[in-house]
């Protein structure tokens, strides 16, 4: 199941769960549920963490969250899809970071939360929020995994160590340079400040692509994307900004979202496409989502702490 598709059968079984809590005896429910169970193999096993991470979260998470609910309404189903995308953000709060992350890695980062690392070789490596690595630096070589989020290295030369990253399928070997490396659900992006890398993927040539200054890559599902980024700006995210030219609402929201400690819902697919240019603070994502949305035209309700709600 590709990773868009995880995602979305995450949400529906949040969903079903907010559905069956409230009316547990109805057949017709019942059934619609049993249907979308048997629809993929994975949505059983998805069925059954989001069960078990329930039950976690305990009522003082679940509670307020099927209390959103109201009694019949014309906006019914949206109150319904609210209350699971809330409660989803709830699970996911209560669990995070994930056991199997913290086993996983050496460092991690909270929302809001950026690190410095000094390496032993003398390089440096700067976390983002919601990430997490880990590190092997010995006589023999230098390597980093980075299991999540986005970080930037600036590597000290050591021609006999070559310095690699991996992330997921993608593999980065330098020797000394500086440059970024972001992994999410849609796949890994690499972008150069100085110096060179060489990037290795299945879908890439067999030699790999050599990046210089300003030069980016996006390796996805679909395949892998070249273009120019302004190296100036790249990892702007390290002084608290974010610069932004032409990019789509939904695209700065998402830049937001590991600074928020819980889940920004966009209602509204229209708004979210309309396109912006400007540079956003990052320190305080709340203010920054406000002056967006509002300059828009747009709506923002911040339903609890840790739960927003964007629509036209």
């Amino acid at each position: 199941m590709p990773q868009i598709e995880h995602e979305r059968a995450e949400d529906e079984a949040a969903e079903w769960l907010v559905l069956l809590a409230e009316d547990p005896e109805n057949a017709t429910l019942q059934a619609g549920f049993e249907a979308w169970h048997s629809a993929h193999p994975r949505h059983a096993e998805i069925w059954a963490r989001t069960r078990r991470a329930y039950d976690l979260a305990g009522p003082a998470l679940r509670k307020p969250v099927l209390q959103m609910i109201p009694d019949p309404a014309p906006r019914r189903r949206l109150a319904i899809r609210v209350a699971a995308l809330a409660l989803a953000a709830a699970i996911a709060i209560a669990l995070t970071p994930s056991v199997l992350l913290r086993l996983q890695a050496d460092v991690t980062t909270a929302s809001a939360e950026t690190r410095a690392l000094d390496l032993a070789d003398g390089s440096q490596l700067r976390l983002a929020p919601q990430s997490a690595v880990s590190v092997a630096v010995t006589a023999e070589g230098r390597q980093v995994r980075l299991l999540k989020g986005r970080a930037f290295f600036e590597v000290t030369p050591d021609p006999a160590r070559p310095f690699t990253v991996q992330a997921g399928d993608t593999r980065v070997t330098v020797v000394g340079t500086a440059f970024e490396v972001r992994r999410g659900g849609n796949g890994t992006a690499i972008a150069v400040s100085h110096g060179r890398v060489r990037v290795e993927n299945a879908k890439l040539p067999p030699e790999g692509e050599l990046l210089g200054i300003g030069d980016a890559i996006s390796v996805t599902d679909a395949g892998a994307e070249r273009h120019r980024v302004d190296a100036a700006e790249l990892a702007d995210w390290r002084s608290g900004r974010l610069t932004v030219r032409d990019a789509a609402i939904a695209e700065v929201i998402d830049e937001l979202r590991p600074y928020f400690a819980g889940y920004i819902f966009v209602a509204d697919d229209a708004f979210s496409r309309q396109r912006v240019s400007g540079i956003y603070d990052l320190t305080d994502p709340v203010s920054t989502l406000h002056r967006l949305v509002e300059s828009h035209r747009g709506q923002i309700h911040q339903v609890s702490p840790w739960f927003i709600q964007i629509q036209k």
